[in-house]
């Protein structure tokens, strides 16, 4: 059987489209039944601890805040991260995320005597500084932990419903491709999908 390429692409979009809420529906499941964490509202982590999570949460908050436009909170990053690293990514990559959940908790404690969730919205911004910091000095040999929950951060941010149409311009339908524009021209960041 042939496909044109607008099957293709249709039917390639449903499995995208499958997959994508496959971990949304995972959560919704399993969340049943069970108590409601403090910090997150009423839903309940899968792949981390309630302190983990709220960890999370307000590292994710830092990072991204809420300012004109939506934060970490509104688009849901901790649970986004939750599904993901228990449906999607290898115990080795689990456990470096961890790893670099407990980074951010023992860099807090070295600088301030107190646990991250403790601190100031400043202070916590410091913490979060010295890390990013540390992680430019870091050898492309040596992966830093830390780096890789601030990516996860920004990627889950940057891919969520609410920055994709609150944040970042969307055109589903483009027109022509213009190569060399300028930037007033277009006046935000286009999304990315």
């Amino acid at each position: 059987m042939s496909l044109s390429r607008r099957e293709a692409l249709q039917q390639s979009g449903w499995i995208l489209a499958g997959v994508l809420s496959a971990g949304s529906i995972a959560s919704l499941v399993s969340g049943c039944n069970q108590s409601t964490p403090s910090l997150l509202g009423d839903w309940t982590p899968s792949a981390l601890d309630l302190d983990q999570a709220n960890l999370l949460a307000e590292l994710a908050e830092t990072i991204v805040p809420k300012t004109k436009t939506p934060g970490a909170t509104d688009a849901q990053v901790t649970q986004t991260i939750d599904d993901t690293l228990n449906l999607i990514v290898s115990d080795e990559e689990k456990q470096r995320f961890l790893d670099g959940l407990a980074q951010v908790e023992a860099e807090s404690n070295q600088q301030f005597g107190k646990k991250f969730n403790s601190l100031s919205a400043t202070d916590r911004e410091k913490v979060v500084q010295a890390l990013a910091d540390a992680a430019k000095q870091s050898d492309g040999g040596t992966p830093n932990n830390f780096q890789l929950v601030y990516q996860m951060i920004v990627f889950s941010f940057c891919t969520s419903e609410i920055a994709c149409k609150e944040v970042f311009k969307i055109d589903q339908i483009p027109g022509s491709y213009q190569g060399c524009i300028p930037f007033s021209d277009v006046g935000v960041v286009w999304a990315p999908i």
